[in-house]
């Protein structure tokens, strides 16, 4: 049975490739249901070029949570 996991990535520098490289090679998630966001949009596109996932231009600012 496919995974329904969906993961988003609020930055795609160095971490957030590595992390996205992962779930990519094990399997875990496909292509298609990562999504990453980077303050730099020529690294957001070259990181969706090469791993096939989808790249999303402005994520909304979440207000502080207070617990």
């Amino acid at each position: 049975m496919k995974s329904e996991l969906r993961v988003s990535f609020i930055g795609a520098g160095n971490m957030g490739e590595a992390m996205i490289k992962g779930l990519l090679r094990t399997g875990l998630v496909p292509a298609a249901a990562i999504g990453a966001t980077d303050a730099r949009a020529e690294r957001l596109d070259q990181i969706a070029r090469q791993y096939g996932i989808r790249a999303v231009a402005r994520v909304p600012v979440v207000p502080e949570l207070r617990l």
